[in-house]
């Protein structure tokens, strides 16, 4: 089954209709933290990465996990 991170700056996210609907069909998982040791470690297929636009405070970790050789093919999605 497909894994799926799904990464919040927004409490609550992780409990949300989205979460819920994407487990019926892959292995959802939210790390407290997202990190490239962590992306290594657990292999998602997918990072959903929900964030505020008006900060872009998701560009750290963006900018980590496609600078890394081994992270850089794992697919992103940016909500907002």
């Amino acid at each position: 089954m497909p894994k799926i991170f799904l990464v919040s700056c927004r409490p609550g996210f992780e409990r949300g209709a989205s979460c819920r609907t994407f487990s019926r069909w892959y292995d959802v998982a939210t790390p407290q933290s997202a990190d490239v040791r962590t992306v290594l470690q657990q292999q998602p297929d997918l990072i959903m990465l929900q964030t505020d636009v008006r900060t872009l405070d998701c560009c750290g970790l963006l900018t980590q996990l496609k600078g890394n050789e081994a992270t850089a093919p794992v697919k992103i999605i940016l909500l907002r």
